[in-house]
């Protein structure tokens, strides 16, 4: 017989990953929506972990994913996007340092690194990274930081149209 304990961790992952599921099905389509293209999501491998008897106890990724989705502006630059599906704006140790060193680096050699907040049900904003104000030694965005960086993203992406149409 397992713990209540047991059960009812069990319960909020299985909560947690619905969640995080539907969230990045919103960020796609708001990726889309926003004119990014070849959509595909990031996907890795898994191990499954089994007990003696071949019982299926857990899976294991095989390898850090650096983002959830990948697409393509028109004019060929480069989207990679993370996605944090919650109530609250994200914070800084939302991500894992793996993702903040992929998002860095994309940004970096020059494609797009964006940031998807999804409020279940409500928006999803899209915010560039680096977000300005969203740093280790601020870790909270605002709703005003929030709202100033979907802008600078949406600034970004129509720059890049600009400069792409003949």
């Amino acid at each position: 017989m397992k713990s209540f304990a047991a059960m009812s961790a069990r319960a909020c992952g299985s909560r947690s990953q619905r969640t995080g599921r539907i969230g990045e099905e919103h960020a796609r389509v708001a990726l889309r929506m926003f004119g990014v293209q070849q959509i595909v999501h990031i996907e890795t491998g898994w191990r499954v972990q089994r007990q003696p008897g071949g019982r299926i106890v857990g899976a294991i990724p095989l390898a850090k994913v650096p983002g959830d989705w990948r697409g393509v502006l028109q004019g060929g630059r480069s989207v990679m996007a993370e996605v944090k599906a919650r109530e609250e704006p994200p914070i800084w140790s939302d991500l894992e340092k793996h993702q903040h060193e992929a998002l860095a680096e994309h940004a970096r050699l020059g494609g797009l690194s964006l940031l998807v907040w999804v409020q279940i049900d409500q928006a999803a904003f899209i915010l560039p990274y680096p977000c300005p104000g969203f740093a280790f030694r601020a870790p909270r965005l605002s709703e005003c930081q929030v709202r100033t960086a979907a802008l600078a993203a949406y600034d970004l992406i129509r720059h890049t149209f600009a400069r792409a149409a003949p």
